[in-house]
């Protein structure tokens, strides 16, 4: 955290197509990455209630990208169809799905950019979320990282509005 994030790209679920995050995360004030994996069950729960507080901020900026990075088991590597059906089991555009399971390992590349706030076992957890500032690509939040996310979430979107308002003084 504190950290600017250099742009990669993943395919898209939508299309397969290759997508630089920072043009994904270019028209929102605040990105929320989120890192999924088909097997489980914490994503399950918590994708449902991570897509209602995007609904609730999206008006405001906030808008959240998921990172598929296995399938049905740990070591399964998902394909564009899983990843559709996976966010079809959600109800969400394929379009906020990215693939990310280069040479056969799930989110190297992401990890590759954003440190993943391991345990002592170098173990993460999943749902693992991931907070950018579009603007400045710098890594605002991590899951573990100390912060809470909610404010976290509400001061770059008051800081943004804030921003807005400035701007719009004579």
């Amino acid at each position: 955290v504190g950290d600017t994030v250099s742009d990669f790209s993943l395919p898209n679920c939508g299309d397969g197509a290759n997508q630089s995050i920072q043009d994904y995360f270019g028209d929102a004030n605040v990105g929320w990455l989120v890192l999924t994996a088909g097997w489980c069950p914490a994503c399950a729960e918590a994708i449902p209630q991570l897509m209602d507080i995007e609904s609730q901020f999206s008006a405001r900026g906030l808008k959240v990208g998921f990172i598929l990075g296995e399938a049905a088991t740990q070591d399964s590597v998902p394909d564009q169809a899983y990843c559709q059906r996976y966010a079809d089991r959600y109800g969400i555009d394929h379009n906020k799905f990215f693939l990310d399971n280069t040479d056969g390992a799930g989110f190297r590349t992401t990890f590759e950019h954003i440190f993943p706030y391991v345990d002592e076992s170098g173990a993460f957890a999943l749902p693992f979320t991931a907070i950018i500032n579009p603007q400045t690509m710098e890594y605002v939040y991590a899951d573990r990282s100390g912060e809470d996310i909610a404010e976290v979430i509400n001061g770059l979107l008051d800081a943004e509005e804030a921003g807005a308002d400035d701007a719009a003084q004579p």
